[in-house]
């Protein structure tokens, strides 16, 4: 492995005034051209470089990512500093000869294979979400498939995209390759019936080809904003040019005339051009194409909604190749050298202040709430973003990082740099409460405070000589069983209704006779064809207040001039089981 890269200065003078000039960022430690460049903060770039592979820039000096070392430059992608992705090669089994071609991993501390996709041919690139949601293009076949795939890797294997669709697969894939999510995915195609070369979209059912008059050939680098809005780098079938092509949702068609407005050398026509899309009004260009006609130095190139200019006054020696737009800054890099302040011709990356700030948001947890107001402004412009929850979600905060700027939905800030704000949300809760109706009637369990969408079991259990009949809801029976289930959506008051059972006048239940009823003084009991055994008599709270025993015949007669005026429950054991009644004493 290489060792730690020689600390250099760094070149990197933060300009209040923001002028309008290339600057010099960083110098590499030599002339290796830069194919992938990412810029994560003001001090800290990933670049992939000839030579030196994957390399960190930390505003001071150069240093390796691990001890990875593949044999060629990689394509990689950055999500934080222990989470990076990128393609590797190496020889199999160590023979020397026999290359494989997979994803690595760097974890913080370690590289390692991801997904095992092990490949005979080189991997363009890639796109990974999580350990069980990849993508990737290149070189490549899956077996079993004869054509280039676009592979996705479920977390056990790696399989063809669209299998059995006649488009899944392609004779050329220019590593081209933008994945939105499952079900919005743009690549390369295959050739058409007049041997075009266009793109491809996948829907997450099937692949449909962006066809149109298919004036633009050899499609790829694919920048799309919707199904109907998707740029691509191609060639024009009429003269071979290279260019910028839109695609409009019918055909097509190259954005402007980028070798008119830029007055480029006949030299560079079919040259490779890289971009980078802010909005319809500005997209920025680089790559062997763009060198002028007169100077034969190489320039940067604006889209302004109506035609190309020259971005500064770069002047490069060789051409741009890679670029990215970070905090207002457009930087840049490639194959374009200058002579360090340390001496020796080496390749550099530069910037020029374009004033364009990202406001990106998310919401967390996904399915929490929606978000609008973000995109692209201009230093002091107020954004606005509104938070919106979706049903059983309330929201709670807006944060960067971890730091909270706001706990209102609707957000205003003034621009003065990128941001990333998370828009927080947390399910709805609610209150559910229960009572009895008599108080005395029995006990009822299960209220409490719940989530939106979780289960509420109430429980309604009998005091004494109470029957339970029903639950009710503002007055509406919800349930006639005593355990009462329901999803939580919303606060509810619920009473758990007993009712006990008293005769006037005379009456019989389960051949038992009480008389009179209501009762002053003496009450009869009969129960026919049994022998009365005990005789109880409870009030409503279940306590014993009357007790005689039993003759051994079939009727008796109980004082209850004692008993204060109120209804109660007699309950008679004889030898046919025990029957109770309500009584009324007055």
């Amino acid at each position: 492995m290489k060792a730690f890269i020689t600390s250099l200065l760094l070149i990197f003078t933060y300009q209040f005034s923001c002028a309008q000039a290339w600057e010099t960022v960083a110098y590499l430690t030599g002339n290796y051209e830069i194919q992938q460049l990412e810029v994560v903060s003001e001090n800290t770039i990933y670049v992939a470089a000839k030579n030196e592979k994957l390399i960190r820039w930390d505003g001071v000096q150069w240093s390796n990512i691990g001890d990875f070392d593949p044999l060629y430059v990689p394509f990689f992608q950055y999500n934080s500093a222990d989470d990076i992705y990128a393609t590797h090669n190496d020889y199999l089994s160590g023979d020397g000869e026999t290359t494989f071609n997979y994803i690595a991993h760097w974890d913080g501390n370690a590289w390692s294979n991801a997904g095992e996709l092990n490949a005979d041919k080189p991997i363009g690139a890639f796109k990974i979400f999580n350990s069980n949601e990849m993508y990737a293009i290149g070189n490549f076949k899956l077996p079993g498939y004869n054509w280039k795939p676009i592979a996705t890797y479920n977390g056990n294997d790696w399989e063809v995209l669209g299998l059995g669709d006649p488009n899944a697969g392609a004779y050329a894939t220019y590593g081209n390759l933008w994945v939105n999510n499952a079900h919005d995915i743009y690549a390369t195609s295959g050739y058409s019936d007049s041997g075009t070369i266009s793109i491809k979209h996948w829907n997450g059912t099937n692949w449909t080809v962006l066809y149109g008059d298919e004036s633009i050939n050899r499609l790829s680098n694919t920048q799309p904003v919707s199904i109907n809005e998707v740029y691509s780098f191609g060639y024009q079938e009429s003269n071979g040019h290279s260019c910028i092509a839109l695609w409009d949702g019918e055909v097509w068609q190259p954005l402007g005339d980028i070798r008119g407005d830029l007055d480029l050398s006949s030299t560079g026509y079919n040259g490779r051009i890289n971009y980078k899309y802010v909005n319809q009004d500005e997209i920025y260009a680089v790559g062997s194409a763009l060198k002028g006609a007169e100077s034969f130095t190489y320039k940067v190139a604006k889209w302004n909604g109506n035609n190309w200019e020259e971005l500064g006054n770069l002047n490069a020696n060789k051409e741009a190749t890679s670029i990215d737009i970070y905090n207002g800054y457009l930087y840049i890099a490639g194959d374009f050298t200058e002579i360090a302040p340390m001496g020796g011709l080496v390749t550099v990356i530069k910037r020029y202040f374009i004033d364009s700030f990202f406001i990106t948001a998310t919401s967390n947890p996904v399915e929490g709430g929606t978000v609008s107001g973000t995109g692209v402004f201009s230093g002091g412009e107020t954004a606005t973003l509104t938070a919106i929850p979706e049903n059983g979600y309330q929201f709670v905060n807006w944060t960067v990082g971890e730091t909270e700027v706001s706990n209102q939905t609707i957000y205003d800030f003034e621009v003065e740099s990128d941001r990333e704000l998370t828009a927080n949300f947390e399910l709805s809760s609610f209150s559910i409460t229960t009572s009895s109706n008599p108080v005395d009637g029995g006990i009822t369990s299960g209220n409490g405070v719940y989530n939106f969408g979780e289960t509420a079991t109430l429980t309604a259990t009998t005091s004494g000589p109470y029957t339970f009949e029903n639950w009710t809801h503002n007055g509406e029976i919800v349930s006639t069983d005593s355990v009462y289930e329901f999803v939580v959506d919303a606060e509810r008051e619920l009473v758990a209704n007993f009712q006990i059972e008293l005769s006037i006048p005379d009456f019989e239940i389960n051949k038992v006779i009480v008389f009179p009823n209501p009762v002053e003084n003496i009450l009869s009991l009969k129960i026919s064809q049994s022998s009365i055994i005990e005789v109880q008599i409870f009030d409503l709270l279940g306590k014993l207040v009357v007790h005689v025993p039993g003759n051994n015949t079939n009727s008796i007669t109980i004082d209850t001039h004692n008993l204060e005026n109120g209804s109660y429950i007699l309950k008679a054991y004889s030898s046919s089981g025990s029957h109770s009644v309500g009584i009324i004493k007055n």
